[in-house]
């Protein structure tokens, strides 16, 4: 039992692993096409870089896609970015709960 737990601990790295790096691309390309095309609501943000946030910038993202804020805007690349890396959002945040509790029941198994 053990050991299957553990292949789907390994197999929950790995989707979270291809998940982060499809959202990175994602919110990259948002990040962009919002420094461009809507200044006022990049700069409202926080001013969002891939790799220079603060946590006040990061919560501000998140709050911004999981809101769908980005629905109103008339960018359909935009929606589109954005709302891919709000899927990829959600899924990764529910993979990791399944790897807290894969860990926590392989913890308790042990």
């Amino acid at each position: 039992m053990a050991y299957i737990v553990n292949i789907i601990i390994m197999l929950d790295f790995f989707l979270i692993f291809i998940l982060v790096l499809f959202y990175f691309h994602y919110i990259n390309k948002m990040f962009g096409i919002l420094e461009i095309t809507y200044p006022e609501i990049w700069k409202r943000l926080g001013e969002p870089r891939f790799f220079s946030s603060s946590l006040r910038t990061s919560q501000n993202v998140v709050l911004f896609l999981l809101k769908r804020d980005y629905m109103f805007l008339d960018n359909y690349e935009l929606v589109s970015a954005a709302r891919k890396a709000r899927i990829l959002l959600l899924y990764s945040g529910v993979s990791m709960l399944l790897l807290w509790g894969f860990s926590a029941f392989a913890a308790v198994m042990s």
